[in-house]
């Protein structure tokens, strides 16, 4: 009879011996995606959960997925979990991608449906990671591994006495390891694509085989703080007892930083993942096949372009409302479209649209004369007896040293800016004493052309974020200054009123958002705009796509 040659029967055997090994190594996972919140929402979470999920599946993973959860969902998956968990031989990992917060060196975990309005809620509305290290700690299965990419901006951070940034670190069981997406302490990248900076770069890492967690992990941590440039490096805490392959099979020899690098650069496909491989690597093996990619993904940015406004009469005041910056003759612009703003004593206001593009730069504007009225016929019947104020509409100063004139139809006009206000918020009607109805919450997108016809006048519009700063009002009188803009010292509702804001020119019934959008663009990034928080007061630029108040206003000089 014919043996079977001993190459075969030794692979045979290597055979056997993988499976029993993988058979008796069971691997389990529960892996959370929030971003759909109401406040604060999300892009990556959700894509970031279900790309790791399926990858973990294909790397012998038994896989619990859950996205969008609350808590009610979330607290039984963690149970469940940790008790699937009891027994020797088996592998634990808990991912979560989301909001976390860290308060009182304790690290919790924000479900959807959260309603967080202090620190204090926090104990009853989210969940405590501590939970997660807990019941792996009394699983006593051996090996664990939680990986937390939930160091992103605090989204109640305004209603916090104290707020922080990021989470703080914990102290994992024995055989556990916890890796953060970004040191204690420090917020990290949602993303613009598909997945975020962190889960992007551990995908990557998952595919290399034979490596140790510990080489995963570590991978992970060099590709994102490279492709961040330093901003945010991945943490790990714990240590484990033994080897763990997440992907197991014959090692092969891990690439150099930069060729893991450009691996994930290639995975990633935006331009944003190109341009940071070439900052980190500017003579770098890849460089020319990175530009050629830029070069054909990304057109040229066009040519700034001169800028003329050109009013009759020609001293008449000159703003762009849609940008910071004050106008001047002949200022350099990218082409675009920007409202102007031209005003002159005598004239009526004029407000448009204008296209800047190669050609058309000056832009020609004739003021209309306001009609001069003409003066009123001496009465001819007797002198009507004077009103009560009750009875009588009248212009009278409120607020704070008597700053806004109160004109009685739901406005006032702030002496120092002669700015018009509207009383209430977007959405409100004015009664007579105070605002009724809801605010209505909007996008930058909508909210930064918003125009009105009330109380007589057609050209109400969306403030410039240096005219929203104007209705900052401290009532302790202790402003802290920076920036461009002040906050108020101490803590809102306690050392100063809340919402930061004069009370008797702005009613604050119904207020549920204390953030108003303003019609200016963040100058350095496309996809952030600025608002004013009036709970401290502050400004500050966030994601376009988040929504907020809007107070509407006009003139101006």
């Amino acid at each position: 009879m014919r043996q079977p040659p001993v190459f075969l029967l030794q692979s045979l055997l290597c055979l056997l011996l993988l499976g029993s090994a993988q058979a008796a190594e069971q691997r389990l996972a529960l892996v959370i995606g929030n971003g759909d919140y109401a406040q604060g929402p999300l892009r990556n979470p959700a894509n970031d959960a279900a790309d790791l999920a399926a990858k973990l599946g294909q790397r012998g993973f038994e896989v619990e997925r859950l996205l969008n959860a609350d808590q009610r969902a979330m607290e039984s998956a963690i149970r469940g979990f940790a008790q699937r968990l009891r027994g020797e031989g088996k592998v634990g990992l808990f991912y979560f991608a989301g909001h976390g917060v860290e308060s009182k060196g304790r690290n919790y975990l924000i479900p959807i449906d959260a309603e967080i309005h202090n620190e204090t809620d926090l104990k009853y509305e989210a969940v405590d990671a501590g939970r997660v290290l807990d019941g792996m700690a009394e699983a006593g299965n051996g090996l664990n591994l939680v990986v937390l990419d939930a160091c992103r901006n605090n989204p109640y951070r305004s209603a916090f006495r104290s707020p922080s940034r990021g989470l703080s670190r914990m102290t994992p069981p024995k055989g556990a390891l916890v890796l953060y997406a970004t040191q204690p302490g420090n917020v990290a990248r949602d993303g613009d694509g598909r997945n975020g900076v962190f889960t992007q770069h551990l995908l990557a890492a998952l595919d290399h085989q034979g490596l140790s967690v510990e080489e995963v992990f570590k991978q992970t941590a060099v590709a994102v703080d490279s492709a961040t440039g330093g901003a945010q490096t991945p943490w790990i805490e714990g240590v484990v007892l033994g080897q763990f392959h997440p992907y197991p099979g014959p090692r092969r020899p891990p690439p150099d930083p930069e060729a893991f690098y450009w691996q994930s650069t290639q995975r990633c496909a935006r331009p944003d993942c190109y341009r940071a491989y070439l900052q980190a690597y500017p003579r770098g093996r890849f460089r020319a096949q990175a530009q050629a990619w830029l070069d054909q993904a990304e057109p040229p940015p066009p040519a700034a372009l001169a800028l003329s406004v050109k009013p009759t009469p020609p001293n008449a005041r000159v703003r762009i409302m849609n940008i910071e910056p004050k106008y001047r003759d002949g200022m350099e612009l990218p082409p675009g479209r920007y409202r102007i703003e031209v005003t002159a004593t005598g004239y009526r206001r004029h407000l448009d649209w204008f296209e800047l593009q190669q050609g058309q730069q000056v832009y020609a504007v004739e003021l209309e004369r306001a009609p001069v009225p003409e003066p009123s016929p001496a009465p001819i019947s007797p002198p009507v007896q004077p009103q009560t104020p009750s009875a009588a509409r009248q212009e009278v100063g409120i607020g704070h040293d008597g700053r806004y004139t109160d004109h009685g139809d739901g406005t006032v006009t702030d002496t120092v800016t002669q700015l018009q206000w509207m009383r209430c918020s977007v959405g409100q009607t004015w009664t007579g004493s105070g605002c009724s109805g809801q605010q209505k919450e909007m996008k930058w997108d909508e909210a930064k052309d918003q125009t009105a016809r009330y109380a007589g006048h057609s050209d109400w519009r969306t403030p410039s974020i240096a005219e929203l700063r104007t209705l900052v009002y401290c009532s302790n009188g202790r402003p802290d200054y920076f920036s461009n803009g002040k906050n108020c010292d101490g803590t809102p509702g306690k050392d100063h009123l809340k919402p930061t804001l004069d009370p008797k020119a702005f009613p604050s019934q119904n207020i549920s958002d204390y953030r108003f959008w303003s019609s200016s663009a963040y100058a350095y990034y496309s996809g952030y705009a600025w608002r004013v928080y009036f709970d401290y007061g502050y400004d500050g630029s966030d994601y376009r796509y988040y929504s907020s108040a809007l107070r509407l206003v006009r003139g101006g000089q």
